[in-house]
């Protein structure tokens, strides 16, 4: 699996804390500075079968790498191939998530606003234990 989570802002830095909690050994990590378009790509090339998980900014046409910067819009869309697609960012399925479909993908995100997950001490198990839900299931 490819966990790619970028941190540039209050909201992706809490997707970071919960990204830390759940990545496993065997995955390629893309975390806060590693989350630069060029390297989503080339994870892309390298493991042409491997499910995206992915915790970001999005637009309906795009999903966001670190510091705002599209990491894949619908213009990279065949990069996807026929894997399987977590994105936890708004809008991401409107139109990438559409296209990714036409394609083969199985995309899960979302067509609108997402409220974010939160980090803070109180609740920070809960998010862990729903993202490592969807971690462990969302490709079967």
């Amino acid at each position: 699996m490819i966990l790619f989570v970028p941190a540039y802002d209050g909201a992706t830095h809490s997707n970071l804390t919960i990204a830390k909690m759940i990545r496993l050994p065997n995955m390629i990590t893309l975390l806060a500075q590693e989350a630069i378009p060029e390297k989503f790509v080339s994870a892309l090339q390298e493991q042409t079968d491997w499910p995206v998980f992915a915790m970001s900014h999005g637009t309906p046409d795009s999903l966001k790498a670190q510091h705002g910067q599209p990491a894949l819009s619908t213009k990279q869309v065949g990069l996807l191939g026929q894997r399987a697609c977590y994105v936890f960012a708004c809008h991401t399925a409107t139109q990438l998530g559409q296209q990714a479909a036409k394609i083969g993908s199985s995309w899960w995100g979302y067509v609108g606003k997402v409220s974010c997950a939160i980090d803070s001490p109180l609740v920070l198990s809960l998010f862990v234990e729903i993202f490592m839900f969807l971690r462990d299931r969302f490709h079967l």
